[in-house]
């Protein structure tokens, strides 16, 4: 029998933990294989991430998938008008490390 959600007399329930999930591709996993090319690009698997705080959880799923963040580059950088004034804070944060900004108007 189908039931709708709202019939289900569900509640809110407080979860003690972030869970971040990543994709595990190929070309991660398998240095020698050309990820420019179509079918060897498709996820060979996934991996999670669960801590208390978001941060943590993104940090165990990028380190169980084996990336590894990048100390020096290019940040680009373009998010809405409203949200421009929580922006400068974090641009400097990665001028200070070294990194070049590119962004939007």
């Amino acid at each position: 029998m189908k039931k709708s959600l709202a019939d289900m007399a569900l509640s809110e329930k407080k979860i003690p933990h972030f869970g971040v999930k990543e994709s595990v591709f190929p070309f991660n996993m398998f240095p020698e294989v050309d990820p420019l090319l179509g079918p060897e690009m498709r996820s060979t698997g996934e991996v999670l991430g669960l801590a208390d705080s978001f941060g943590m959880a993104l940090y165990k799923a990028e380190e169980a998938a084996k990336y590894t963040l990048p100390d020096r580059g290019t940040v680009l950088i373009t998010v809405a008008g409203k949200d421009h004034s929580g922006l400068l804070g974090m641009a400097r944060q990665f001028l200070d490390m070294g990194f070049e900004i590119k962004a939007t108007r």
